[in-house]
């Protein structure tokens, strides 16, 4: 497949600009596929959120026996015996099962439904590019052909920032216990440099599908796209994200019922990842 035509330089617009095209999600021109990916997506997501219900309620029962004790502690002395008497080896083992569990249900789950809205971006892109629209079929060979590639520029890059997120939280965790203040500028200064970062390298798995650039090349082509708009481009990741949080976080809480307000938060979440990867489109091309 030859090389798609790439985003000029200094192109990217304001959030406001894309919005009323990005919130379209129904919009590819193959309705049913949409439909599919949907559908495909919510139910790895909420599915995943019934797989961990039973690990939460496992970890439920050690914190509440935990701060039972400790409540009941009338001193220090007496707070350490009732913390060793709760956390004993097969707690803690328990505890570290099911934390492990949780965390790779969430992930591969985040991993599939990350997969399946990039797939559907790139359909889209391909459509907005091709005229008459791309063929299904061919979209789809050519995101396997070159999915090992976007698997390996996504490790490579989700591994450095997990090396310089631990590094920093060390770092302000050593601060902090000199000047408290330090650890609110963690809670605060960690997602949003998290949230700039991707947003800086937004363009790096479009990148890799519309051209046949190599891993470390993909990130140096990203950042030379993204010259001249890169404030722009951090500011529409990060407002864009704060107002799927909020939508989410108001839904939620006004959703009757543990289930009821999980089905619904995921359904927005769904939505979320479609339109954010919608963004990302229009700000590339």
């Amino acid at each position: 497949m030859q090389q798609l035509p790439q985003k000029p330089q200094g192109a990217v617009k304001g959030l406001v600009f894309y919005f009323r095209e990005i919130i379209r999600f129904h919009d590819v021109g193959i309705p049913r596929l949409v439909e599919a990916l949907f559908v495909l997506m919510l139910a790895v997501l909420f599915g995943s959120m019934l797989l961990i219900s039973p690990y939460m309620t496992s970890l439920d029962k050690l914190y509440q026996g935990v701060t039972t004790g400790l409540t009941d502690a009338v001193d220090t002395q007496a707070a350490f015996t009732a913390l060793e008497s709760q956390l004993t080896p097969e707690r803690v083992q328990a505890l570290t099962a099911n934390m492990a569990a949780i965390l790779g249900i969430v992930l591969g789950a985040r991993l599939i439904a990350s997969v399946l809205a990039l797939f559907y971006a790139y359909v889209w892109h391909l459509g907005r590019l091709t005229p008459g629209g791309a063929p299904l079929g061919m979209a789809l060979r050519s995101f396997l052909k070159k999915l090992p590639r976007l698997a390996a520029v996504n490790l490579l890059f989700y591994a450095v920032l997990l090396v310089a997120g631990i590094a920093l939280s060390v770092v302000f965790g050593a601060l902090s216990l000199l000047i408290p203040l330090f650890a609110v500028v963690l809670y605060i200064a960690i997602p949003f440099l998290y949230l700039s970062v991707t947003g800086v390298f937004a363009f790096r798995n479009l990148s890799v599908l519309s051209g046949g650039t190599r891993v470390f090349e993909t990130f140096r082509d990203t950042w030379r796209l993204t010259t001249g708009s890169r404030r722009t481009l951090i500011g529409n990741m990060v407002l864009l994200y704060v107002l799927g949080l909020i939508v989410t976080s108001l839904a939620g809480g006004n959703s009757a019922g543990a289930p009821a307000a999980a089905f619904v938060v995921t359904f927005l979440d769904v939505i979320m990842l479609l339109v954010t990867q919608r963004l990302v489109v229009r700000m590339y091309e």
